[in-house]
């Protein structure tokens, strides 16, 4: 199986709903979900094809329907002085103790290990013995809510949404055979402008 990489550059605000434990509050994850990058390739080709029944298309009901292109979440990149760091997930294993910071893998200590830790950051990039920390920013916007009838503004209706602050850019894999990704990369080239997320109709989410 051969592989294309993927770069995404936020545009706008973007926001990817998470769960947040407040009803005013639309949280946003820190990553691209695969399943969305998959929803913002499939909208373009319906699109660019002006397909009424995308299902028919064969390249569509492979690519998006068959899973004969496999789509990776995509993680944080940064630049750093003169290279580009590609962020993952933290793996679960890796800690804070609480009262030096010092970093641990408890799946490393002895058994007699007792100190207290904490977890670290939630992306980072890890190279030999060196752990680079990573999370991506976000910003809290405010909005009305309107009456769906009347259009007018609420009074006492107020609603927050979080969201990725534009600018940043985002990395990831698209795994397939030879053939299909030679094909997608024909049909999508090199660069392109779309929606993601959501309220991707409004000021959010654009990307390219």
């Amino acid at each position: 199986m051969k592989s294309l990489n993927i770069q995404i550059k936020l545009l706008s605000p973007v926001i990817l709903s998470s769960h947040v434990p407040d009803n005013n509050l639309t949280g946003t994850l820190g990553h691209i979900p695969a399943s969305s990058i998959l929803g913002l390739f499939a909208a373009k080709y319906i699109h660019d094809k002006k397909l009424k029944n995308a299902h028919d298309d064969n390249n569509f009901f492979k690519w998006f329907l068959k899973n004969h292109i496999i789509f990776t979440n995509t993680y944080i990149s940064e630049k750093m002085e003169t290279d580009e760091i590609d962020f993952q997930p933290t793996p679960m294993c890796i800690k804070k103790q609480k009262k030096d910071n010092q970093l641990v893998n408890i799946l490393a200590v002895d058994d007699d290990y007792d100190e207290q830790t904490t977890s670290f950051s939630p992306f980072s990039n890890i190279c030999g013995n060196t752990i680079k920390a990573a999370e991506p920013e976000k910003i809290i916007n405010f909005h009305h809510k309107r009456d769906r009838l009347s259009g007018h503004t609420k009074d006492r209706g107020m609603f927050n949404y979080e969201a990725l602050v534009p600018g940043q850019v985002f990395k990831g894999k698209i795994y397939g055979d030879t053939q299909d990704l030679q094909a997608f990369k024909r049909v999508f080239g090199d660069e392109f402008t779309a929606r993601l997320g959501k309220s991707r109709n409004t000021e959010y989410g654009k990307v390219k």
